[in-house]
């Protein structure tokens, strides 16, 4: 699970050269700008501890924005290791689900600057 992790980051900073990682967008305003992408993991899991959402520069979800952010229901790691979370990856709906960190999807990556 972790593995996918790395190797995401490790494309990620390929791309991207260095100081890159999975996109943050700890905002509601900077989620206006996942909407469009389909199938894309993005830089936010509980993988340090279940039930806390973390984004990839470390900050903790805000209990607010989560409620906006995630599909109804979601995260409910209603399979075992739903630790990382993907945007529109099993809806049509324009929200975040969780998912097994090891499945083949698109990716997110931003240059931090």
């Amino acid at each position: 699970m972790a593995t996918r992790i790395v190797v995401i980051l490790v494309i990620c900073i390929l791309r991207f050269r260095l100081n890159s990682r999975l996109a943050v967008f700890n905002t509601w305003e900077k989620f206006q700008i996942v909407i469009p992408f389909v199938d894309a993991w993005i830089g936010l899991d509980d993988l340090e501890t279940e039930g806390t959402f973390k984004w990839a520069d470390g900050s903790v979800l805000d209990d607010n924005l989560k409620s906006r952010i995630f599909y109804p229901g979601e995260p409910n790691a209603v399979y075992p290791e739903e630790d990382c979370a993907c945007q529109r990856c099993w809806s049509n709906y324009n929200k975040l689900c969780d998912g097994p960190c090891y499945l083949a999807k698109n990716y997110l990556c931003e240059k931090v600057i």
